[in-house]
């Protein structure tokens, strides 16, 4: 978790050091290791500095050859495999470079298509002198945020968009488009934000700027990696489990103790077992880890120590309950809103925020999650269509009982629509039926204003066809989980959250090799609807205790929810539903939201009332 942000004037007054100073000040928090800045002529580049890995503790950015220059906020974890290759060619000095200097000596090696050889969280911004334009990339996961606008001969980019704002030629005007998807879902396009004009580098693609404007295009794509094809069951689990270790120790590489969320839930239990299970063999920092704890019997559910502690006992690590109980939704409001740059925020995060207080106070400076396990292994995707195809008709016949009972459904309605429907899709090689205006129209909930909703077009927003590329039904669906616009949402909230605590977020499941791994292989095989995360079970028996291994589920404190927006914050819910500036503005039907919370109230939960009021709190923060 560092910061950067990188000004070209190719057209107009060159930016100074005052102007760098005031953008690396609206993100400060990204810099508590310093922060430096890099001038010549038309461009200027700045680096916010957290220092995390042991090379880089004493590296200060810009770092700089005889042609290019160089900002980047990354950790890279294919080090093992790169060094060899770029000190043969010598382009590579050094026992232990920093990470920024493995970037650099990548685009020696093989210039704009560097980014394709680098696997790791990153974002960064290269200056070549000799062709006079900047070049940035992202990693295909988006685990590092970048953003930019470009007009009038000029660009400019930074990790936050609060940077870009402190720009005095970047106004703050409203994406009402965004806007329309974050209420419909929230959904949107990868490379929108919520301000017009300024955009996102999506995830795993590259931009080229210059006095003519920018250029952006894809650097890796998952969906063609080589189909991965095993004779038996426990070779996927053996490979996974390989891919996920590797994970886990690239991330491990501190200076300072790695802390850890451990919920009950197995995909944070398969990260931190598996830390254990390194920490036996060689030598890695303390672990520190962290457990939602409930004292009172209404909230019990949401208790995770018990699964947890079978985990911290087995491998001896230091566990820290987090009182939880008084930190329900919208509890200490408006603290624990939402950041500057989007409406998001988490449901839970007056609980995320104080177990990263925690986590900073003890001296942590990584901090590992289990975040995208569920899109990577699990989540709603099944390909019943694979077992047919593949003659296992037993299996079959089990999992569409399975899926009918979970989804309270008739076994013929599967049959239709969960059988035969997407395997005539695949077979006639014809994508999924698009979906009319009028049918797209009756999804969005009642309180989003149709007149505005319309004009926004979120109709073709939602359908987003052109996003999602022509693979299978299944592998489509898996698609969609880990690379689309809400797929990278959640952990561009996650590095945005940390980094207000000067943390660094790492999350092994959201490995470029496992995106690779979960597309390439047969989706039947990941897991099946009696046997959720089927593969990723078998593939952590080995390190994860088998008493935590059974019990594991999600300890998710629904209780604790329905205590926030149904009793305690009740009173903040009417008020952020009253003289709404979301209503001001057209977007919202004030009286069809205040129903849709009288029907939450009743029992009925049937629209998601969570992003209005992050937008209205958002709205009424940075937009009054």
């Amino acid at each position: 978790m560092s910061g950067l942000c990188a000004v070209a004037h190719w057209h107009g007054p060159a930016p100074d050091r005052e102007l760098l100073a005031r953008m690396a000040a609206a993100a400060a928090h990204r810099g508590p290791d310093g922060v430096h800045t890099w001038l010549d002529g038309p461009i200027g580049l700045a680096h916010l500095a957290l220092h995390v890995t042991p090379e880089d503790r004493l590296e200060q950015q810009p770092i700089e050859d005889e042609r290019h220059v160089l900002v980047a906020d990354a950790r890279i974890d294919n080090r093992d495999e790169l060094l060899p290759e770029l000190r043969a060619q010598r382009h590579l000095r050094g026992d232990h470079p920093t990470d920024a200097a493995v970037i650099l000596a990548a685009h020696r090696r093989w210039g704009h298509e560097a980014p394709a050889h680098l696997v790791g969280d990153y974002a960064y911004v290269l200056f070549d002198r000799a062709e006079g334009r900047l070049f940035a990339a992202r990693d295909g996961m988006g685990m590092r945020c970048l953003h930019f606008r470009a007009a009038d001969r000029a660009v400019v980019i930074a990790t936050e968009i609060a940077q870009l704002l402190a720009h005095p030629e970047v106004p703050a005007e409203l994406h009402e488009a965004m806007v329309a998807a974050h209420l419909a879902g929230p959904y949107g396009r990868p490379g929108w934000t919520f301000y017009r004009g300024v955009h996102q580098l999506r995830p795993g693609h590259a931009l080229l700027a210059d006095e003519d404007g920018v250029r952006e295009w894809r650097t890796w794509e998952p969906e063609h990696e080589a189909p991965v094809r095993y004779r038996r069951e426990d070779d996927y689990a053996e490979h996974l489990y390989t891919l996920l270790e590797a994970s886990v120790r690239a991330r491990a590489r501190s200076t300072a103790p790695l802390g850890a969320f451990l919920s009950g839930g197995l995909d944070s239990g398969a990260v931190v077992s598996t830390l254990g299970h390194l920490r036996r063999s060689q030598t890695l920092p303390a672990v520190k880890t962290y457990s939602w704890a409930f004292a009172d019997r209404e909230l019990a559910g949401g208790d995770e120590r018990s699964v947890s502690d079978h985990i911290v006992a087995h491998y001896g690590l230091e566990s820290r309950p987090v009182p939880a109980d008084e930190l329900w939704p919208l509890s200490g409001y408006p603290a624990h809103g939402p950041h500057r740059d989007a409406p998001y925020v988490g449901v839970y995060q007056p609980l995320v925020d104080r177990t990263l207080e925690l986590a900073h106070a003890d001296g942590v400076r990584a901090m590992f999650s289990g975040d995208r396990g569920d899109e990577m292994v699990g989540d709603w995707v099944f390909d019943l269509p694979g077992l047919l195809l593949t003659g296992q008709w037993t299996a079959l016949v089990r999992e569409l009982r399975s899926r009918a009972a979970a989804a309270h459904r008739s076994l013929r309605w599967v049959v239709r629509h969960e059988l035969w429907a997407p395997l005539w899709r695949d077979l006639a090689r014809r994508p999924d039926a698009r979906v009319s205006d009028g049918e797209l129209e009756r999804r969005l909930p009642p309180f989003v204003r149709r007149d505005w909703a319309r004009a926004s077009g979120i109709l073709d927003t939602i359908r987003a066809d052109d996003e999602t590329p022509p693979l299978g039904s299944a592998r489509r669906r898996r698609w969609e989980r880990v690379f689309y616009a809400r797929g990278v949402r959640d952990p561009a909230l996650q590095e945005r959250t940390h980094a207000r605590h000067g943390l660094a977020f790492v999350d092994p499941w959201s490995d470029r090799r496992i995106g690779s791994f979960v597309l390439a292989v047969p989706q039947w095989v990941l897991q099946r609807p009696s046997e959720p995360k089927r593969i990723a079970r078998r593939a952590i028996r080995r390190v994860m205790p088998a008493a935590a291994l059974q019990a594991s589920g999600k300890a998710a404190p629904a209780a604790l929810f329905t205590r926030g927006l149904g009793d305690r914050a009740r009173a903040v819910v009417l008020d952020l539903m009253t003289d709404m500036q979301a209503a001001r503005r057209g977007f919202v039907d004030e009286d069809a939201l205040r129903g849709a919370y009288r029907a939450y109230l009743a029992g009925s939960v049937p629209h998601d009332i969570w992003w209005p009021l992050t937008l209205e709190m958002w709205l009424r923060r940075y937009w009054t």
